[in-house]
């Protein structure tokens, strides 16, 4: 039997609502806890149809994150940055990335780490290193052309900077509120969050920026 085209286009919706469904029940429970019941449930799918598309909970897992990956790396790299300054499009990079943090947090990933710690079949996050690399590449060719125009400093390596912007978006993810409070500020969680990432922006340019040299008289 042929598949025809309405018949692809009914299987691409399905297993795009399974992996959604899949994706909230991983983020809220982890690998091991998650049940396909819930995911079947959430999708509007039979058990037997998530197993259809895809043949395990591991693989199903294995599907999410891959997902993921195709979705940050649209989000985040397919853009054209060589049209803007260099001081615009490392804004536009690290706003993309708070914005991806937003979007998920990370748990996902998060979650896997752990689990391959302590699951008997860990599963290789087979897109991951590809991923990094094509952000590191993307960021490095920012860094560059900043630098080439005289915008950029040349004392922060491009690996540090990366470090450093996610672990300025996940903290105003996990403890931007916490953070409001203790200086003071009555924020909501989503105000707090857009707070923590303007002074994360404003912190990482002020620090890539070229210092005008001076000389002593």
């Amino acid at each position: 039997m042929y598949e025809t085209d309405g018949m692809k286009r009914d299987s691409a919706v399905t297993i795009a609502r399974i992996l959604d469904a899949a994706e909230q029940e991983f983020s809220a429970h982890g690998l091991l806890a998650g049940r396909v019941d819930e995911i079947a449930r959430l999708s509007g799918c039979s058990k037997q149809l998530v197993y259809r598309y895809f043949e395990s909970k591991h693989g199903l897992y294995q599907a999410v994150l891959d997902d993921i990956s195709r979705r940050h790396e649209a989000h985040l790299i397919r853009q054209d940055y060589d049209s803007l300054p260099p001081i615009d499009a490392l804004s536009l990079f690290v706003s993309r990335l708070f914005d991806i943090q937003k979007r998920n947090g990370g748990h996902v990933i998060l979650d896997l780490a752990q689990q391959q710690e302590n699951d008997e079949h860990p599963i290789y996050y087979k897109q991951w290193p590809q991923l990094v690399g094509k952000i590191v590449a993307c960021l490095e060719k920012i860094i560059e052309r900043g630098r080439e125009a005289g915008d950029f400093s040349d004392d922060i390596e491009t690996d540090d900077l990366l470090i450093l912007i996610n672990v300025m978006t996940n903290g105003s993810i996990s403890f931007g509120r916490f953070i409001a409070k203790m200086m003071s500020k009555d924020m909501t969680q989503d105000q707090a969050g857009h707070y923590m990432e303007e002074l994360g922006l404003l912190f990482i340019l002020k620090a890539m920026r070229k210092m005008p040299v001076t000389v002593d008289a």
